[in-house]
């Protein structure tokens, strides 16, 4: 059955790897639409309303500093504006792993190594079967040769004065984000917070490293105006998935152990 799919870049830059998935799905019979790379979430909901009814909503972004939680309220906004009822949404990137992708939220992740076949199983809502034969890339090893020796003295050590000096700069400085880190290391007892039994300990210090919209979620109980709960259901979904993700896992580790012992 013909699929509408919607190709979303969530970042200035990245759409090299949807454009090839968009030829993908048109060869399969499929109706694509690329929107442009600088457009924001809500204009990516917005745009997906405008197309009337979309089956499928592919989202492709670079992973770096903060674009987790970017790439969850983008989640929680598509589940309050109701988008979620017709439409599945992907999540592909350089550093996207399927673990990954289910923590945030999205129906399916693709990372590095994925082909043009295994999203469109995704989109006809089809088990993928990898070919057993398929040739894998080798990266050249760019740094073979490299003995990382400085050819000139002089140069290497003004660097290392440097290097020494943006050290000792650094050493005694920290920030809201890695207190909050320390806090979260030292306090947070996962399994109290999987039972919903709460946090006392880890709560009474970490709302004031917070900036106002988690303080007052941490203090009040107040979220977000475009952010819902999970339900009981949705957690254990997400946990389920996640225990056959890795189930998954560990069987193909295990062939692939299997396979080097022998040699095939």
């Amino acid at each position: 059955m013909k699929k509408v799919v919607i190709l979303a870049p969530l970042d200035p830059v990245h759409d090299i790897g949807l454009k090839m998935i968009g030829r993908g799905l048109n060869q399969a019979g499929h109706e694509t639409f690329l929107l442009p790379p600088d457009l924001t979430p809500d204009e990516i909901v917005e745009m997906v309303f405008s197309k009337g009814k979309v089956d499928i909503l592919l989202v492709s972004r670079t992973l770096g500093y903060g674009v987790g939680e970017i790439l969850a309220r983008f989640i929680d906004l598509a589940d309050a504006a109701g988008l979620r009822t017709n439409t599945r949404i992907g999540i592909g990137g350089m550093a996207i792993r399927p673990e990954l992708a289910a923590e945030l939220g999205f129906d399916a992740g693709f990372g590095p190594g994925t082909t043009v076949e295994e999203v469109v199983c995704f989109v006809e809502g089809r088990e993928y079967h990898p070919d057993p034969f398929r040739s894998k890339k080798d990266k050249t090893d760019m740094t073979a040769n490299y003995d990382y020796q400085y050819h000139h003295g002089a140069i290497g050590e003004k660097l290392g004065r440097i290097s020494e000096m943006i050290l000792d700069w650094v050493k005694n400085k920290t920030s809201p984000g890695v207190k909050r880190a320390k806090l979260r290391d030292e306090l947070w007892d996962v399994e109290r917070w999987r039972k919903r039994q709460g946090n006392g300990d880890l709560y009474n210090h970490y709302p004031q490293l917070c900036s106002e919209i988690p303080q007052k979620y941490y203090t009040t109980g107040e979220l977000h105006p475009k952010t819902r709960r999970f339900t009981i259901e949705e957690v254990r979904g997400l946990e389920k998935y996640l225990e056959e993700t890795k189930a998954r896992m560990s069987v193909l580790k295990l062939q692939h152990t299997r396979k080097k012992a022998t040699g095939l």
